[in-house]
């Protein structure tokens, strides 16, 4: 075996950023097929190593994209973190083109796409134009926003531009996020929500590639992701018998505990299509950087032959 990481950028749609990009491979292989990794907002690919490494042990030929505005998608260090309005379009079509890229490159091979966190949202917007073109799809740590939420965007925009500067929305929600769940969890970390494992928590706060506050746009880009993905016409149309999964802890915050990944997966029985579901009771946010997550890396593996 042996695993190659490369790591290359290409232009982003804005025409101002490189956007990052990975890929793992064994070259002494023959691949089976291509798992493209949308990583979540605040997050990058780099993070995403030993998921990949256990992938292209497998035969797959693994790659994924840091976002504008995340990881080393960025000018420069104080470039992290920011967005623009509208940018969110920009951000799937830099998925679009790596998609494409992957596809001229292993040409026949088949294309798994792979949405983690707010990257899952990002996939679910994606797999509504070019599900003809993918094997099949995995939402990981997702949810569903309830239907008010999901009509209240220019609502919920505007009131993040009408805050003066001295109000840090970008700061302010994900501290009290930290705190409801920190409370929720019984937990003396902030960022208990993402992980039970400390040393999880220590690999987190120790990566210089996090340390960063999203400004008011970026935060205001996200929430129009996690409201687009959430619609419903996303389900509507995919091809028949496409194969979908969600995995999420049974212990996440983001995904209701388990409610809002049943409620996301119900859209997509009602549209036809017959989603696996896999909850782990005891895992929370980042099932990928859990203790025993061994199990999710199994779990995926079988549902990605599958798909191939």
């Amino acid at each position: 075996m042996a695993i190659e990481k490369r790591q290359g950028f290409f232009t982003s749609d804005n025409r101002r950023d490189k956007i990052r990009t990975l890929i793992w491979a064994d070259d002494k292989v023959n691949p089976v097929g291509v798992v493209q990794i949308v990583p979540s907002f605040g997050d990058h690919i780099g993070r995403y190593d030993a998921f990949a490494r256990f992938l292209a042990g497998e035969g797959f030929v693994v790659c994924g994209n840091d976002h504008l505005g995340t990881g080393l998608s960025v000018p420069d260090d104080a470039a992290r973190g920011a967005m623009l309005p509208g940018e969110h379009l920009s951000v799937l079509r830099d998925m679009n083109t790596l998609h494409r890229l992957m596809l001229d490159r292993y040409p026949g091979l088949p294309v798994i796409m792979a949405g983690f966190g707010v990257g899952s949202f990002l996939a679910r917007i994606y797999c509504r134009s070019f599900a003809k073109l993918l094997a099949g799809a995995l939402f990981v740590g997702t949810s569903q926003l309830p239907d008010w939420v999901c009509v209240f965007e220019d609502g919920a925009r505007r009131l993040l531009e009408a805050l003066p500067p001295s109000v840090s929305a970008s700061a302010a929600l994900p501290a009290i996020f930290g705190k409801l769940t920190k409370k929720l969890y019984k937990d003396d970390h902030e960022l208990a929500w993402l992980s039970s494992s400390e040393n999880a928590l220590v690999e987190y706060l120790r990566d210089p590639l996090l340390k960063y506050t999203q400004t008011v746009d970026m935060t205001a880009e996200e929430l129009t992701i996690l409201i687009k993905g959430s619609r419903p016409v996303n389900c509507v149309g995919l091809p028949e018998g496409f194969p979908v999964m969600f995995l999420s802890g049974g212990k996440d915050s983001v995904g209701l505990f388990g409610r809002g990944v049943i409620n996301a997966s119900d859209l997509y029985m009602a549209a036809g299509v017959t989603p696996e579901v896999v909850l782990y009771p005891v895992m929370r946010h980042e099932i990928l950087h859990e203790d025993g997550k061994e199990k999710v890396f199994e779990d995926v593996l079988a549902f990605f032959r599958a798909c191939v």
